[in-house]
């Protein structure tokens, strides 16, 4: 149960980074996520600021450590390593839309989830995730 809990953890620790990272457009973004225990699916804001300077995700566990964060193109990846496991991710922009996949690894334990994106136009302060 802890092992499912902690992967499923991570996988909303990424979500930032397919949420708010890369060549990515400013404003209002609908993002899904496939988690162990169903789709998620929220809306986030993405300010011009983050569109123009796009940053490692922020792990809420302060024990991780980013090995490397690089923007390719239109392409994000990531990878850190945590004390009960590693998470590293890949994320493809296609101007409204982007699609991601995050590996997760816990001891014996794997999993991959996808995720999917499309731009919605401006912020309306509807969204659900704040910056």
């Amino acid at each position: 149960m802890k092992k499912t809990m902690f992967l499923a953890a991570v996988a909303v620790l990424a979500l930032p980074l397919v949420a708010a990272a890369g060549p990515i457009k400013a404003g209002k973004w609908e993002v899904t996520i496939d988690t162990p225990a169903g789709p998620k699916t929220v809306t986030r804001c993405v300010t011009q600021e983050e569109a123009d300077k796009p940053q490692a995700p922020k792990m809420r566990d302060g024990e991780c450590k980013i090995d490397y964060f690089k923007v390719d193109g239109n392409v994000i990846s990531f990878k850190a390593t945590c004390p009960r496991g590693t998470v590293e991710g890949k994320t493809t922009y296609s101007g409204d839309t982007f699609t991601g996949e995050t590996h997760m690894k816990m001891g014996e334990r794997e999993m991959t989830q996808h995720s999917t994106g499309k731009f919605l136009g401006k912020c309306d302060g509807t969204e659900t995730m704040k910056p």
